[in-house]
């Protein structure tokens, strides 16, 4: 094989393997959890409460998620959990997600609620102020596992997540409820900026 051959060889080996990469590319499209997130400053937060009840005993729990970076092809968040223990709260490990701007139509597909057993707008009081959010209810049977949920959403907060109540195996007597709420927010955008808390 002569020196010409050779690159000529080495040229298509490499082409072959860089146009999947580029049909994968364009397969892509635009996440909408990234362009959520996109639209606050870094420094921008939210902190979930969630109370968690089986047979009368109450765990509560919270997160902390805050917009760490943006880029063109990705943000980075940090989601910090912390537990009630003995009435005091005890932060967890904080980590990083990182959300990309493109992703496959299927991942895309994932992030859209199923099951769906009705959906609306309500006005609802989030850390002090009102805000207009889109809920959905879900009902789903997993396992033999019932589970009724309704979650409210809103643009407006960082982490879109607002409100969440869900019970598990509703009427049988052993039922277990969760219910979350954003308790503190703050929503710094390039024109405004909402910062608000709730006791």
């Amino acid at each position: 094989m002569t020196q010409v051959h050779k690159i000529l060889s080495f040229t298509l080996i490499m082409l072959a393997a860089i146009t999947p990469a580029v049909q994968a590319e364009d397969e892509l499209v635009d996440n909408p959890l990234y362009k959520h997130w996109a639209q606050f400053k870094p420094g921008s937060y939210s902190v979930l409460r969630t109370y968690f009840d089986a047979s009368g005993k109450v765990i509560q729990s919270r997160i902390r998620q805050t917009l760490l970076k943006v880029t063109p092809t990705e943000v980075i968040i940090t989601k910090k959990p912390g537990m009630m223990r003995e009435e005091q709260w005890v932060d967890m490990v904080e980590h990083k997600v990182k959300i990309p701007a493109r992703i496959t139509p299927e991942e895309a597909a994932k992030q859209e609620p199923e099951n769906t057993a009705g959906e609306g707008e309500e006005e609802l009081d989030i850390a002090g102020q009102k805000l207009q959010t889109h809920w959905v209810a879900l009902d789903t049977l997993f396992a033999r596992v019932q589970k009724n949920s309704k979650i409210w959403t809103s643009e407006e907060v960082p982490g879109r997540v607002v409100k969440e109540d869900t019970v598990t195996n509703p009427g049988t007597g052993v039922e277990a409820g969760v219910s979350s709420l954003v308790i503190e927010f703050k929503a710094d955008k390039a024109s405004s900026q909402r910062e608000t808390s709730s006791p």
